[in-house]
């Protein structure tokens, strides 16, 4: 024969049944009484097993969430491509930034525009030189202390060298 015990989860209920039998007279043995009691209902909490720090958790899956939007916007409204890399916004490039990095502030330092070109060109682009992030009122450089995060924007192909101020 085959073995044909299910297993639906690791959650067990129990239930305890008290079965008294009371014969008073062997002469009446349809007459039998059984006194049946069923013990407290087991109340099942879903939630009780929850990690207890389960508001940090959704609190980064949100901005998770809200950094995958940004990316998804920046892929699709964003026409400035180059060396297969999109420039993002200024403004989105921040945001992005601080939502990957849970930072509190975010600096990007471009670098000096008169020394690169001469000419009074309005250039969309700029080239950025340092980025910050300001994390329990400590600085550190984007690069080196957000590894994961820089590969994200690798993967994407987002720029890290260029911005756009449009």
């Amino acid at each position: 024969m085959a073995n044909t015990k299910v297993n639906y989860g690791s959650s067990k209920q129990s239930q305890s049944v008290t079965v008294n039998i009371v014969k008073e007279n062997d002469e009446k043995k349809n007459d039998d009484i059984v006194d049946v009691k069923y013990g407290e209902p087991v109340v099942h909490n879903p939630y009780a097993n929850l990690p207890p720090d389960i508001n940090t958790i959704i609190q980064d899956k949100d901005r998770q969430l809200e950094a995958l939007n940004i990316i998804i916007n920046i892929m699709k409204n964003n026409p400035l491509i180059m060396n297969k890399y999109v420039i993002a916004n200024y403004e989105d490039l921040l945001r992005l930034i601080q939502l990957l990095t849970n930072a509190d502030d975010v600096q990007i330092i471009v670098k000096d525009v008169e020394i690169g070109c001469f000419c009074t060109c309005d250039d969309p682009v700029i080239t950025i030189d340092k980025i910050y992030v300001v994390k329990h009122n400590e600085s550190l450089i984007f690069k080196q202390s957000f590894a994961n995060v820089v590969r994200i924007f690798d993967e994407h192909k987002i720029s890290l060298k260029m911005v756009a101020i449009i």
